[in-house]
């Protein structure tokens, strides 16, 4: 998993940092990013669709990140961290899944990494699942209600011009 992390405070990045390898060694943090130019800047290369999770302050040492990612068609999902709760609902408008208040312990950040696996899994499950299709129709007639099997073919200009409908 690549992960971006947006941060402006050093020790607030080091300890997210620590517990994004604590919760999945595997993981790749990308890049770390402390500044509303430096997002913009990073959206602006190629390197963008390589992410797969943004973990994202909403104060930064230029101005809130909503002003960088407003603009932007975000490839992934967010989980923000913060200490401003006020945020939450901007936050959820720009693709947030979670909403961490700093300081958060490891235990509440392992909570937002799980809400955010299953989320993923449920949504991977709902898109590969294959959707079958109708196989007929109800249709109200002048007779009243009538079961059309599509497979019957009836589906001509003749049906469609009053043939008991």
């Amino acid at each position: 998993m690549n992960i971006l992390v947006i941060e402006d405070e050093p020790l607030a990045a080091e300890k997210l940092c620590s517990y994004v390898s604590r919760y999945y060694p595997q993981a790749n943090i990308i890049s770390v990013l402390n500044s509303v130019q430096q997002v913009v800047a990073f959206f602006d290369s190629d390197a963008t669709g390589v992410v797969d999770l943004i973990f994202s302050d909403v104060e930064l040492s230029d101005g809130q990140v909503f002003n960088a990612l407003q603009a932007l068609d975000l490839p992934c999902p967010v989980i923000f961290t913060t200490s401003y709760p006020q945020y939450w609902m901007q936050a959820f408008a720009h693709q947030g899944v979670e909403y961490l208040l700093k300081p958060f312990s490891y235990k509440r950040f392992s909570e937002a990494m799980t809400n955010f696996t299953q989320l993923k899994a449920n949504l991977a499950s709902t898109t590969t699942a294959t959707k079958g299709y109708k196989s007929r129709l109800l249709l109200k007639t002048a007779q009243g209600m009538t079961i059309l099997p599509i497979d019957t073919g009836l589906f001509s200009h003749r049906w469609r011009c009053g043939n008991g409908m």
